[in-house]
């Protein structure tokens, strides 16, 4: 049997918690008093969940609170997460405002581009994205991939270590099976 750990609830971690939505923020898609003010306010008590969110509309501004187990979470976390929702928030205001179409998960970003140069781990990976001939099938591109390295590692379970070219092998006998 699973031993219960009381210090856990036993439903659930994370909770998320929308109060008195239902005024003029909501009416007007949160475009007009979304960001008048953000208030960060430092209290103490004691975490019932792992991770617990409140947002609060008061018709006229947005709050928030956080409220983690200090053993599962430290301070600079929580203080990413908040950011990484303001930011979010931002972009869904913005887009709303100034784009109006309907906007995809793949348009958001879940960091800001100053905190990717801020951060010089991530410097690297802001330029890479690569154009590909989107007519193509996966497969095609995967084949096109076994030409240009055939002998490079492609999968890696456990021990096992195949190369496209190797693995291009097993997947067309799979096929022809």
């Amino acid at each position: 049997g699973v031993v219960q750990d009381v210090s856990r609830h036993p439903l659930f971690q994370v909770m998320f918690g929308l109060q008195s939505f239902g005024s003029k923020a909501k009416q007007e898609y949160g475009v007009d008093s979304l960001f008048q003010q953000i208030e960060g306010r430092l209290t103490y008590d004691v975490a019932k969940f792992d991770l617990s969110v409140m947002i609060d509309d008061d018709g006229e501004n947005l709050s928030g609170s956080f409220n983690y187990a200090i053993g599962l979470f430290n301070e600079i976390t929580i203080d990413h997460m908040i950011k990484t929702y303001v930011y979010l928030l931002e972009q869904m205001v913005y887009h709303h405002k100034e784009v109006g179409s309907k906007l995809l998960l793949e348009d958001l970003s879940w960091v800001r581009e100053e905190e990717y140069r801020e951060e010089g781990i991530f410097s690297n990976l802001l330029d890479t994205y690569s154009e590909y001939d989107t007519t193509v099938t996966l497969h095609d591109l995967f084949e096109r991939q076994v030409e240009k390295t055939p002998d490079h590692i492609a999968l890696v379970y456990e021990d096992v270590k195949l190369t496209y070219r190797e693995l291009n092998e097993r997947s067309n006998q799979l096929a022809y099976y």
